[in-house]
C-alpha cells in the first residue's frame, strides 16, 4: 500500500516536473523570440535613424534652395523696377516726339505746298510716336503682370520655406529623440 501511495506521488511529482519543463521550454522559446525581436528593432531602428538623418539633410537643402529662390524672386522685382523706369524715360520721349511731330505739322502747314514733303515727315514721326506711346502701355502691362505673379510667387516661397523649417526642426527633434533610445 505504501508502494503504491508512493508511486502515485512519485508520478504526480513526475507529471508536475515535466509541466515546469514545458513552461520553462515555452519561456525559452518567448526569450528567444523576444531577443530576435529586439535584434530586428536594433536594425530597423539604425536604419530608421540612417534614413532620418538623409531626410533632415535634404530637408535642410531644401530649405537653402527656397531661400536661394526668394532672393532671385527678390532680383526679379529689382530688375522690373529698373524697366519700369526706363519706360517712364521711353514715354517722356514719345511725348516730346508727339510734341515735335505736332509742331512740325504746324510748321508744314504754314509754309503751304513748300512744306508738303516736310508734313509727311511730321506724320511719320507721329505714328512712330504712337507706336512707341503703345508700345510702352503694353510692355507697362507686362511688367505689372509679372510683378504681381512674381508676389505671388514670393508669398508662397514664404509659406513653403517656413513649411520647411519646421519640419527641419521636427524631424531633428525625433532623430534626437530616437538616438536617446539606443
Amino acid at each position: 500500500q505504501l508502494n503504491r501511495e508512493a508511486e502515485i506521488e512519485l508520478q504526480i511529482m513526475y507529471e508536475e516536473f515535466q509541466n515546469i519543463v514545458r513552461r520553462l521550454d515555452k519561456i525559452r522559446m518567448l526569450s528567444d523570440k523576444m531577443e530576435s525581436t529586439g535584434r530586428d528593432s536594433e536594425t530597423a531602428m539604425q536604419i530608421s535613424m540612417g534614413e532620418i538623418v538623409d531626410i533632415v539633410s535634404d530637408i535642410h537643402q531644401i530649405d537653402t534652395s527656397t531661400r536661394e529662390t526668394m532672393k532671385m524672386v527678390s532680383e526679379l522685382s529689382t530688375l522690373s523696377s529698373a524697366i519700369t523706369k526706363i519706360l517712364d524715360t521711353v514715354a517722356e520721349i514719345s511725348e516730346e516726339t508727339q510734341l515735335l511731330a505736332f509742331n512740325a505739322s504746324i510748321e508744314s502747314a504754314r509754309a503751304g505746298t513748300a512744306g508738303a514733303g516736310f508734313a509727311v515727315v511730321a506724320d511719320r514721326i507721329k505714328k512712330l510716336s504712337d507706336g512707341s506711346r503703345n508700345s510702352v502701355k503694353d510692355i507697362r502691362r507686362l511688367v505689372k503682370q509679372i510683378l504681381t505673379a512674381n508676389e505671388r510667387v514670393h508669398l508662397k516661397m514664404v509659406d513653403t520655406a517656413g513649411k520647411v523649417h519646421n519640419s527641419a526642426i521636427k524631424f531633428q527633434n525625433v532623430e534626437e529623440s530616437l538616438g536617446r533610445i539606443e
